[in-house]
């Protein structure tokens, strides 16, 4: 990018930032080229919560890993590749994704959701909500436990080798939504 391009970008990012920061979810601004232009406490939260390396967020791209999930099998990252695409590079205006992010101790469901700012065709909001969590002992605790590729990004993980590893399934609900359709869920 640009000089005049980075100081506009910058410019909305700082007009952006007190309704950003005060989200109670992970929520963070990406780039048309995928570039993780900020990210709100919220999801820097969770990454420390969660082992992550909160220094590199703002310096990843989300696509690039993302695509390096999906290519390691992850459905899920397969699955939001393919809408954040569609997201940013044709009309529709959002996207989102049901999801498993388990941890050790709780089984855990996020919906993650994309969508174009108002008027900044280059500027895209992810957000994850979490919206089932409950102690695994009460959601059968012998389920094979790992991590999704969102929490990957979340986290700050890196390397193709995470991915991959980090990359399960869990069963659970799947939803698509496009509100320009209908603006109800379907599986």
């Amino acid at each position: 990018m640009d000089q005049r391009t980075m100081r506009h970008i910058g410019r909305r990012v700082a007009e952006f930032q007190q309704t950003f920061h005060a989200l109670p979810h992970s929520v963070a601004l990406i780039g048309v080229r995928g570039e993780i232009l900020a990210v709100n406490p919220s999801w820097r939260r969770f990454a420390v919560a969660n082992g992550g390396n909160v220094s590199v967020l703002e310096r990843m791209n989300y696509l690039d890993v993302t695509s390096r999930a999906a290519e390691s099998g992850d459905a899920y990252a397969a699955q939001t590749l393919s809408g954040m695409l569609d997201v940013f590079h044709t009309p529709r205006q959002n996207f989102a994704l049901d999801y498993p992010c388990h941890s050790p101790t709780l089984h855990r469901q996020f919906r993650l959701s994309v969508w174009k700012l108002h008027r900044a065709a280059d500027l895209f909001v992810v957000s994850h909500v979490l919206f089932v969590e409950e102690p695994l002992d009460r959601w059968h605790a012998a389920r094979t436990i790992g991590l999704s590729a969102h929490r990957c990004m979340q986290t700050g993980t890196t390397s193709t080798e995470q991915l991959a590893a980090h990359a399960g399934h869990y069963g659970g609900s799947q939803t698509q939504s496009d509100t320009r359709r209908t603006g109800t869920a379907w599986s």
